[in-house]
């Protein structure tokens, strides 16, 4: 019997996060998943990536791990799936 697993990693960071924070985070988490993803090319996951936390990275300029998602997309080894930027609950949103 072939068992299949598969992984939605969400990660999120508020727009709010102090800069020493989210370097640690960088770092100790986010880096280190990144790298081994790329280590292993038959590895594959999904991610949630939130807007706010892209738009820290950006900010920040953590152009490295930004590039190695990016790689990590174009070789196919991850997948995207979308959500609301902030958190919010979608439905409780005013049109």
């Amino acid at each position: 019997m072939t068992l299949y697993v598969s992984f939605l990693l969400h990660i999120y960071q508020p727009p709010t996060q102090s800069p020493i924070v989210l370097k640690q985070i960088i770092k100790e988490s986010y880096k280190p998943l990144i790298n081994l993803l790329k280590l292993n090319e038959s590895s594959k996951m999904t991610f949630n990536i939130n807007g706010s936390l892209l738009e820290l990275l950006e900010f920040y300029q953590e152009n490295e791990l930004l590039s190695n998602i990016k790689e990590l997309l174009r070789r196919n080894q991850i997948d995207l799936v979308g959500s609301s930027c902030y958190h919010a609950i979608l439905p409780l949103i005013p049109k």
